[in-house]
């Protein structure tokens, strides 16, 4: 019988029996090794297989980035409108602010708004508004009779839409061109190509506020040019009528017929929403329902909770979640309640229905 000998640490080494067994133990974990690797690859490759859920959208959108970028049917007129914005902006930052005593400042609050006002067209045009989730079709001969719940001690009627196959939430209208129905819809606007909804309304508002400030800025600058040319003109023993010296800046006159084309019609939308928002109404529910005359708004929190919630709420999460590879998923299902929200209770006579 063959003796265990000491390594000169105290610890016997592995006899020989056991070291012919030491390359079926490697064999054996290495070929599990392989084996998870195997099916972790698989498993892998599965998951790829299994398409977003924005593949199986039905509505008429354009969805990039794998669903993180969501724009309406109508995405070129927000193509164009940056054009609108960027050309004119290009023209007065590169030949109009250069020209100016204070053009190192002009240049730089003029390109840091500019790119704020593009900002915001782009968040408006590729945020999802808050489309909601839609079902799947009822069998025929289905009721769907209006139901009705309380708000504020309000009585607000709850309808059935049937393209979506579900009943609208509180504040929720279809949009018929982006075949949609949207949480908190306020209007299709045609200058984004998009619903202006709950979850980018507020980009929408900050927008037009920019953009107004923008046209005054541009218009006063291009002015201002004109004006300092007329001095020049003096100075030069030239004639300094203001046509005269306007006729030498031809890029002012540009930087001052577009602000006054558009600035009054998008400071007056500004004026309207900011409106709208302090009563707490919608573009939608304001020439439909006429709050105000009722004087029963179950919406209007007060003014200053009205612009608190609209600008400094956090926006919420998408229902849809287009990006997701969950096969369990599917974004025509109605969208569960997530935890923690507020949960409006409809009576249907025999139970109740949770909406969010």
């Amino acid at each position: 019988m063959e003796e265990r000998q000491d390594d000169g640490c105290g610890t016997p080494c592995v006899s020989e029996m056991e070291e012919s067994c030491a390359p079926e133990v490697v064999a054996t974990r290495s070929l599990h090794k392989t084996t998870l690797a195997t099916e972790t690859r698989r498993t892998t490759k599965a998951q790829k297989k299994i398409k977003r859920s924005y593949r199986r959208w039905k509505g008429d959108n354009l969805i990039l980035c794998k669903g993180r970028i969501v724009m309406g049917p109508n995405y070129f007129t927000l193509l164009t409108s940056f054009l609108l914005i960027a050309a004119p902006g290009g023209v007065f930052l590169g030949l109009v602010a250069n020209k100016l005593t204070m053009s190192n400042v002009v240049l730089a609050v003029g390109s840091i708004w500019l790119f704020l006002c593009l900002l915001m067209l782009c968040l408006t045009g590729m945020v999802e508004p808050g489309y909601q989730p839609r079902a799947k079709k009822l069998p025929p001969g289905a009721v769907t009779p209006p139901r009705r719940i309380t708000i504020q001690q309000v009585d607000v009627q709850i309808k059935f839409c049937d393209t979506c196959h579900i009943y609208r939430p509180p504040r929720c209208s279809h949009c018929s061109l982006c075949d949609n129905c949207v949480d908190t819809f306020d209007h299709h606007c045609p200058w984004v190509g998009c619903c202006i909804g709950r979850r980018n309304y507020r980009f929408f508002v900050l927008f037009l506020y920019m953009v107004t400030l923008l046209c005054g800025f541009v218009f006063a600058f291009s002015l201002l040019l004109v004006f300092q040319t007329q001095d020049k003109r003096r100075d030069r023993d030239q004639d300094a009528g203001f046509f005269n010296a306007l006729v030498e800046e031809p890029p002012a006159i540009v930087c001052m017929v577009i602000p006054l084309l558009f600035g009054w019609f998008v400071g007056g939308l500004a004026v309207f929403h900011t409106y709208l928002i302090a009563t707490g109404q919608t573009t939608y529910e304001s020439f439909r329902y006429q709050y105000k005359k009722k004087g029963t708004n179950p919406y209007d929190k007060g003014a200053l909770m009205n612009f608190k919630s609209t600008f400094f709420a956090p926006v919420p999460a998408s229902k849809l979640r287009l990006w997701s590879r969950d096969p369990h998923y599917h974004p025509l299902r109605p969208h569960f309640v997530p935890p923690g929200t507020i949960r409006r209770r409809i009576s249907n006579g025999k139970g109740t229905e949770v909406l969010d």
